[in-house]
């Protein structure tokens, strides 16, 4: 049900004079459910009190500007059914207005990432593929590489092809800061690749007794099945070894942790050459390593992998991470002002927005500020 004011005010005003149909009704019946269900999830990112005494004000002053105050507590019996359109439209209203209003304060705003990447083949030539079009965009060792309608790099073995052999021949898949993308490796494994990130690889599994890959920043896996040759994935510092199975695995060189979090199968996690150092993940496991070695946490993995669904979602998650993950998706620098080490904040948001809807819906907390200024985010408490 989208309502536009207009609308919000005729049938608040209908209630309130006790004329809405069946139909009139029901539909209420359903905002309310739809609205509640919203409330629940706005909660967690705006100050819902604040919005709906400011959206029942502006409304009221529209609704009730020919009634007296008997009228009013007359009907206060309608209100807890007319507050909930009321909450739905207040926070399109409250929101608008906000962003109206941070749109004084802002020099420059910034536009969300987006998908792209560039391909480095084995013989150093490289392809931008957010540039390129569909269809096969290049061909070694046996085997065809495909850009697909949806975007994604697709490794497809030629029938009848001679597989090449030479283990070092690598392909290199990158994304700069504000890309993200997506590969189908030549085992049939996918692979999504976060912002700031390079994952290398061959451009066949075929003559290797494991499928060996190296990431550098973030990826989620979903690792086809094989029993005879084991997917390693090596990062800064740690091996993640798996049969068939789904995991993410964050390494960035500004991060003080690896952290490998299982969503699904189970992994070995090993730390550098350590033997020693080695730990084996249950579904909704996080392996974080830090210098005295392997700690092993329990997570919300909806969390650690909301990126790949295109949303930010925060719980009980540091500032500063939480900048860094901005830093990378809009490809902004990062200023502090004051100490803010202590702050920790929950939100879940879309990555779609641009970065100052992102960064006004975190002020809704009241625990920190910010400034845009060009490509730079200034932090203040």
């Amino acid at each position: 049900m989208s309502l536009s004011e207009k609308d919000v005010l005729q049938l608040v005003d209908r209630f309130l004079e006790d004329k809405g149909s069946k139909s009139e009704r029901d539909s209420v019946a359903r905002a309310y459910n739809r609205l509640s269900e919203r409330r629940k999830v706005v909660e967690r990112d705006l100050d819902v009190e604040k919005i709906y005494h400011e959206s029942w004000n502006h409304i009221a002053l529209a609704t009730f500007k020919t009634k007296n105050k008997a009228n009013l507590i007359r009907l206060r019996w309608i209100y807890s059914a007319a507050a909930t359109i009321i909450l739905g439209f207040g926070l399109w209203f409250y929101w608008s207005q906000s962003i109206h209003n941070a749109g004084q304060r802002i020099a420059h705003d910034v536009a969300p990432g987006k998908r792209g990447a560039t391909l480095t083949l084995s013989d150093g030539r490289s392809i931008v593929l957010d540039a390129s079009g569909t269809g096969e965009i290049a061909a070694e060792g046996g085997v065809r590489i495909v850009k697909s309608s949806s975007g994604q790099l697709i490794y497809e073995i030629i029938a009848n092809g001679k597989q090449g052999s030479d283990p070092s021949a690598r392909n290199v898949l990158a994304t700069l800061r504000g890309q993200t993308f997506q590969v189908r490796l030549p085992d049939g494994s996918a692979v999504w690749l976060n912002a700031a990130s390079s994952l290398k690889y061959p451009s066949t599994f075929a003559h290797a007794s494991q499928r060996v890959v190296d990431l550098d920043g973030e990826a989620y896996f979903e690792v086809a099945h094989d029993t005879r040759k084991p997917f390693v994935v090596r990062s800064r510092n740690q091996q993640v070894e798996v049969l068939g199975t789904h995991f993410n695995v964050k390494s960035y060189e500004d991060e003080s942790e690896v952290r490998t979090t299982l969503l699904e199968g189970k992994v070995r996690v090993s730390a550098g050459s350590d033997s020693r150092s080695v730990t084996v993940l249950r579904p909704g496991q996080q392996a974080a390593q830090i210098n005295t070695g392997i700690a092993v946490r329990d997570v919300n993995t909806d969390e650690v992998v909301a990126w790949r669904n295109d949303y930010f979602r925060f719980v009980d998650t540091p500032l500063k991470e939480i900048m860094n993950q901005i830093s990378r998706w809009y490809d902004v620098e990062v200023e502090y002002k004051g100490d803010i080490s202590d702050l920790k904040l929950n939100a879940s948001i879309s990555r779609n927005r641009n970065l100052s809807q992102i960064l006004k819906m975190i002020e809704k907390t009241n625990e920190v500020h910010f400034n845009i200024e060009r490509r730079r985010i200034i932090v203040s408490k």
